[in-house]
């Protein structure tokens, strides 16, 4: 978990070098990483409205950032090898987090 906190922290820096710092602060700041697994990343959102901005703004401005940083050279059309999947505020709870 820790691992991915560091890779999302660095994505951070690096999508700031394309979107404006206004908009970071509020679409990509918040953004919480929860986890990395078999090239998915799971992060989550405070709200449905925010991951649907997220979803058809940046999804692949930060899936080309990702898959840039662990060393992937190309990106298939499920969204491999680097998967993001945003969670809403229905999936809070679920992760043990207590804001909805």
């Amino acid at each position: 978990m820790k691992a991915f906190e560091n890779l999302w922290a660095a994505a951070v820096e690096r999508l700031s070098e394309h979107i404006s710092k206004q908009a970071m602060d509020l679409w990509i700041r918040p953004i919480i990483p929860v986890s990395y697994v078999d090239f998915c990343a799971v992060l989550l959102v405070d709200s449905s409205f925010q991951r649907d901005i997220i979803m058809s703004k940046y999804k692949d401005l930060i899936n080309s950032v990702l898959s840039d940083m662990v060393g992937c050279d190309n990106v298939d059309r499920h969204f491999k090898p680097y998967h993001i999947q945003i969670q809403g505020p229905d999936k809070f709870r679920a992760f043990g987090y207590g804001r909805v």
